[in-house]
């Protein structure tokens, strides 16, 4: 799970989560995801990109989305 500092402890960030993995070429990558459960009860993971802040603007998205019964597909339009 990916966490945030407030008032001086770390407070995971709901639905967010981080896959970090070395490549072959010895680089490091990460990905953010958003996993939840929608409104028909269906498991739902979607990849978010790998900045944080744009990862956090998407999920913003797909919350609001999902809490009015929405989403159906694994997609955002693009901005």
């Amino acid at each position: 799970r990916v966490t945030e500092r407030h008032d001086g402890k770390q407070v995971p960030i709901k639905h967010l989560y981080r896959r970090q993995y070395q490549t072959a070429g010895g680089d490091w990558r990460t990905i953010y995801y958003a996993i939840f459960t929608d409104w028909k009860g269906k498991r739902r993971k979607f990849a978010l990109g790998s900045e944080i802040k744009a990862a956090k603007d998407a999920l913003a998205l797909y919350e609001a989305r999902t809490s009015r019964g929405k989403i159906s597909t694994g997609t955002l339009p693009a901005e």
